[in-house]
């Protein structure tokens, strides 16, 4: 496959760094990564994701609600309280382009699976099942006729095990939480029955590129905490879920990000931003300065790594972070080089 796109809501890059000899799967793509502590701006799912895949902050991709409600805004929001944000749009009322689009204007298939903030599913090239805060008992897909590879046991988000996430209060579902033990296992056969849905529809529906999530770290962190006890349990339910897509997929080219971190009970800025395949330089790490990547920087990085060309001047908020890559020529340096061989300087 030529891109895969692995999120993990709420992967804390730091945790994650910190339980790496335990996790194989993670170890292995981040010996040979560009990778670092991605600056999370909004710390906030709804807002985050969106930013990750429109390039833009929510100033001009409008998602303003934690859930991507339309018309909510600063639910939960654990970012500057002194920003008073509008009444956030939804994912059916944005109207800019997310990452996908991008890649289908150049001529790749997408499939997006689970991301969150995308219900109701809209068209794309390839297909979509819609991700986290969705209906259980409403199509999914597009199109509509992949419905039929979502099993009566598929659970959209473990949220959906314990109440309707449109229905519910976003707190509410907290109190619903089972013991430790319980949990882990629940989530467990969860992501066992999601991954078992998405090799169906890769087998049957093939595509180019897929962008994929998990939300089971956050509902750690919103449950029991993310502590001395429950770090690496949960963790490793993710380094699972990223080997069976390494298997499945065998990507071209890899991004491992997230939408934020989280310790204890909280968010945090500590994203994580692994980017591992061709061309991309090995054991290079995000500086933790005023040029940190953070979630805006990922479309625009990822458009250069396909190389498919900026859509317009100023498109996005973000930057290429060039670092993360074997050198390539840059525009610059081919005007330069064109100046120089039509004076007669090279050859």
């Amino acid at each position: 496959m030529k891109y895969v796109q692995c999120g993990f809501d709420c992967l804390d890059f730091n945790v994650l760094k910190r339980n790496l000899v335990h996790l194989p799967n993670f170890m292995k793509i981040w010996k040979e990564s560009s990778r670092g502590a991605m600056f999370s701006r909004d710390k906030v799912t709804g807002i985050s994701w969106s930013s990750i895949h429109t390039g833009m902050h929510w100033q001009k991709h409008g998602i303003s609600d934690m859930w991507g409600r339309k018309g909510m805004h600063d639910a939960g929001r654990d970012g500057p309280q002194d920003v008073k944000l509008p009444p956030s749009l939804d994912f059916e009322s944005c109207e800019k382009p997310y990452s996908w689009d991008y890649m289908n204007k150049a001529g790749y298939t997408t499939g997006v699976f689970n991301m969150p903030v995308t219900y109701p599913p809209k068209s794309v090239s390839g297909w979509m099942v819609s991700g986290f805060p969705c209906p259980s008992n409403k199509d999914i897909t597009f199109p509509a006729s992949l419905q039929k590879y979502i099993r009566k046991d598929y659970a959209p988000d473990w949220v959906n095990t314990v109440c309707e996430p449109k229905d519910v209060d976003p707190c509410k579902w907290v109190d619903r939480t089972p013991e430790v033990k319980t949990f882990l296992s629940q989530v467990a056969d969860m992501e066992a029955t999601r991954m078992d849905v998405l090799e169906e529809l890769l087998t049957n529906e093939p595509v180019d590129m897929l962008y994929f999530q998990s939300s089971i770290v956050d509902r750690m962190i919103h449950t029991h905490g993310i502590n001395d006890n429950t770090d690496l349990p949960v963790y490793a339910i993710c380094d699972k879920i990223l080997e069976d897509l390494l298997e499945l997929t065998k990507p071209e080219r890899l991004r491992i990000v997230s939408d934020h971190g989280g310790i204890g009970r909280l968010h945090n800025h500590n994203a994580t931003w692994l980017m591992w395949g061709k061309n991309i330089n090995p054991g290079y790490l995000l500086p933790l300065n005023e040029y940190r990547a953070n979630e805006v920087d990922v479309v625009p990085t990822d458009l250069y790594w396909m190389d498919i060309p900026p859509p317009a001047p100023n498109e996005f908020d973000g930057k290429v972070v060039y670092d993360c890559f074997v050198r390539k020529k840059h525009d610059d340096d081919k005007k330069i080089e064109d100046q120089l061989r039509a004076l007669g300087y090279i050859d």
